[in-house]
């Protein structure tokens, strides 16, 4: 039913950006529905500036689409700058073509969220600008 987006990024940059994340449909829209959870009483406290050149944290995100494909067609490319214009989200909507099937024999959902804690908790730090500990060292 869903893709899931694991992104290393700046420890509350969902709070600090107003609930803008680029994996919601709603993200330019004045209220996205995140912020709207975010404000709810028990979860207040994941609303704070971020903190950049310091620590990261890793957001795990549902996107409605079915499959790879349909990732691609139908979520990256709708929102590219090469289809709608230079105020998108995505410059390059291109899903890597090397993937292969998961290799992993503890694979379920929890050892998924316990592969992202071991990441992160091994080392908190995140720099956008040094290849040491960003986004594409996280995916590779």
């Amino acid at each position: 039913m869903f893709c899931t987006v694991a992104e290393f990024a700046w420890l509350g940059g969902v709070g600090g950006y107003g609930g803008q994340v680029n994996w919601c449909i709603d993200k330019n829209t004045d209220e996205p529905e995140l912020l709207r959870e975010l404000n709810l009483p028990q979860n207040q406290e994941m609303i704070f500036p971020w903190v950049a050149n310091a620590l990261g944290e890793i957001r795990v995100t549902d996107v409605n689409v079915a499959n790879v494909e349909a990732f691609q067609l139908d979520f990256l490319k709708k929102y590219s700058v090469e289809e709608q214009g230079p105020d998108q989200r995505f410059i390059d909507a291109t899903v890597c073509q090397t993937c292969h099937d998961v290799k992993l024999m503890n694979r379920s959902e929890i050892d998924f969220v316990k592969y992202l804690y071991n990441y992160i908790r091994s080392d908190e730090r995140y720099s956008e600008l040094q290849n040491v500990r960003n986004c594409q060292t996280f995916a590779r």
